[in-house]
């Protein structure tokens, strides 16, 4: 189960993903190994980076609140609030 959202589209922005899903973010295929993140509390979030078979991603680990840099291939960063929730939706 998984939220798709274009890096773009949250930057400022709060994103709450259920503990039962994935975060997949909407980007380039020539350059989904070339994206990664920081992510202030890593006990509640992880990021995957991406390949040629799959987009980057974040993964959460734990319910809590915690802040994103997602960084382009570019250097531009996006930052957002992630607010992990319980359950799948």
């Amino acid at each position: 189960l998984t939220i798709t959202k274009k890096p773009e589209n949250i930057g400022g922005a709060q994103v709450t993903l259920p503990v039962k899903r994935v975060l997949i973010f909407d980007v380039d295929s020539a350059d989904v190994d070339k994206w990664s993140a920081t992510i202030a509390d890593g006990s509640i979030a992880e990021f995957v980076a991406g390949s040629d078979s799959a987009q980057p991603m974040i993964r959460p680990l734990a319910e809590g609140e915690t802040t994103v840099e997602l960084t382009a291939p570019d250097g531009a960063t996006t930052t957002f609030s992630l607010i992990v929730t319980p359950g799948i939706r």
